[in-house]
């Protein structure tokens, strides 16, 4: 993939559409790049690798009382493998890690106010037979050795002004996942953070 670009979409009724929308021409630079926030802005971007062992990217946006979370993340990762999974042991490993991300109980914790998870949609590009099928012949090659998991949650919450920061416990389950770059779009600010296992929490204070 030459970009990571995520729809967040809300019910029709809302009346409008987040975009999340990352270029991955290079690293980061500037003030994205050292974890200090932007704010006011409609969308946020971010120069990262599309494909950087390691590295994963998060992108979460409020809607109401709703957050929308989409997660992105090479399978290396994940599962220590990047194709398709072979034996039983790795098709258990990544049924594993599929059970993990449907329950986001276990990777996310909530600060000022009270959420719970609405609707769950787990892909493993690349990694399961079935996830192959819904693409063409052409974008099968562009995703062979690219292997990724792509994780998208809704959740309601109570009042989302109150929130003053999320941790996310990514790091303890996938020991593998050094860095999350994270972009958060809110009523009135849109922040933006390098998370890593020693400092894992969103301050939206």
């Amino acid at each position: 993939m030459n970009y990571f670009s995520k729809l967040v979409a809300p019910k029709p009724c809302a009346g409008f559409v987040i975009a999340f929308s990352v270029a991955v021409a290079g690293s980061p630079t500037g003030a994205l790049a050292d974890g200090h926030m932007e704010e006011d802005h409609v969308s946020s971007h971010r120069s990262v690798s599309s494909h950087e062992h390691g590295a994963a990217q998060m992108g979460i946006a409020v809607e109401g009382q709703s957050l929308h979370v989409n997660f992105t993340s090479p399978a290396m990762n994940i599962i220590g493998f990047e194709r398709m999974a072979e034996s039983t042991l790795e098709n258990e490993v990544v049924a594993e890690a599929i059970g993990v991300f449907q329950n986001p109980s276990a990777l996310f914790s909530f600060e000022g106010t009270a959420c719970d998870v609405s609707d769950v949609s787990v892909h493993a590009e690349g990694v399961l037979p079935e996830e192959n099928e819904t693409h063409d012949g052409a974008e099968d090659s562009e995703h062979e050795g690219h292997a990724e998991f792509d994780v998208t949650y809704v959740f309601a919450c109570g009042n989302l002004d109150d929130m003053t920061g999320m941790t996310l416990n990514f790091f303890d389950v996938w020991p593998g996942i050094e860095e999350i770059e994270t972009v958060y779009l809110g009523n009135t600010q849109t922040k933006s953070f390098e998370l890593t296992a020693s400092s894992n929490r969103l301050d939206l204070n």
